[in-house]
């Protein structure tokens, strides 16, 4: 038995004028029922923005030089032993690679010697930590996103840390803003003895408070 959505038939019976509205709300209708297979219900999405047809992005060029001091190599990378407070401390020893960006923003943390140190609305970075290290309960002013790169994680988060998601290989967790947030490595990846981790973090200076002491 074939089920016509009520904006299907509006489209069929409305005016030619009216014909594209119609059209698009079936189409935002489907859209709903594929995204709403996903774990965010269609409520609770934000808006999609409205492109403007004369918006245009301005054209520039780059010289091979430019982008090539946009390049960070793995094998390269440099980290700060001691970047933040609980860098070095027993269940919190952890290698934090600032890749873009000129890092974090916190009491007591030093320079993160950043490969790619520009300001363009976000920084990234690598951790790498064995197995049972990650830092000390932390909150942060803006969005921060995990992915799993190399073995599996827990993201734990709460401000009596009680609940947690695992990470599988290549799984994200994205955390809001304002929530306390720490992670830890739970196994290292087939042939490793540390697990890796990227992280990314919105804003140019995003804001990091440690609330452990």
């Amino acid at each position: 038995m074939s089920i016509t959505h009520p904006a299907e038939a509006k489209a069929k019976a409305a005016p030619s004028q009216r014909a594209g509205d119609a059209i698009i709300e079936v189409v935002a209708v489907r859209s709903a029922g594929v995204m709403n297979g996903g774990m965010i219900p269609d409520a609770a999405r934000p808006p999609q923005p409205t492109v403007r047809a004369e918006a245009r992005v301005e054209i520039r060029n780059a010289t091979n030089e430019e982008v090539m001091q946009r390049v960070a190599r793995y094998t390269q990378l440099v980290f700060p032993p001691d970047r933040y407070p609980d860098s070095r401390l027993p269940g919190h020893e952890r290698k934090n690679y600032l890749v873009i960006g000129t890092g974090l923003v916190g009491k007591d943390f030093n320079d993160p010697l950043s490969a790619i140190p520009i300001n363009e609305g976000f920084t990234l970075s690598y951790v790498e930590c064995k197995p049972g290290n990650g830092p000390k309960l932390h909150n942060h002013d803006t969005n921060e996103t995990f992915i799993a790169i190399r073995g599996t994680w827990r993201v734990i988060w709460g401000a009596k840390a009680d609940q947690h998601v695992d990470l599988d290989h290549l799984d994200v967790c994205s955390m809001m803003p304002g929530v306390p947030r720490r992670f830890v490595c739970l196994t290292p990846g087939d042939g490793h003895e540390e697990g890796l981790l990227l992280t990314v973090q919105a804003g140019n200076n995003p804001v990091a408070e440690f609330i452990e002491g």
